[in-house]
């Protein structure tokens, strides 16, 4: 988990200090957002309407579904942490000055 972390972060500061741009960032960001909804709405909305209709197959536990144990690391605790890590630093590397 915590190569998995180091080699996010490498990637992350790498393409902060040479690819970001600190001018319009905001108005790129909500360009972006506005032209990936559609793309991220339609999806989901399918997911729902087919696990509402009762096409899901939901457990009390992780572990007694047919992929438990290969989701369970993902769904760990580690793993947690190691998003919440690269979002703090994901977060630091934005906040910097120019």
């Amino acid at each position: 988990m915590i190569y998995t972390y180091n080699t996010y972060n490498d990637i992350l500061i790498l393409n902060t200090c040479v690819c970001f741009e600190r001018q319009n960032q905001v108005q790129k960001e909500i360009l972006y957002t506005l032209q990936s909804f559609p793309g991220m709405a339609i999806p989901t909305s399918l997911l729902f309407l087919l696990e509402v209709r009762g096409y899901s197959k939901l457990y009390d536990n992780v572990s007694d579904s047919k992929y438990g144990k290969c989701l369970k690391p993902f769904l760990s605790l580690d793993a947690w942490e190691c998003f919440v890590l690269c979002y703090m630093t994901y977060h630091y590397l934005n906040t910097l000055p120019n």
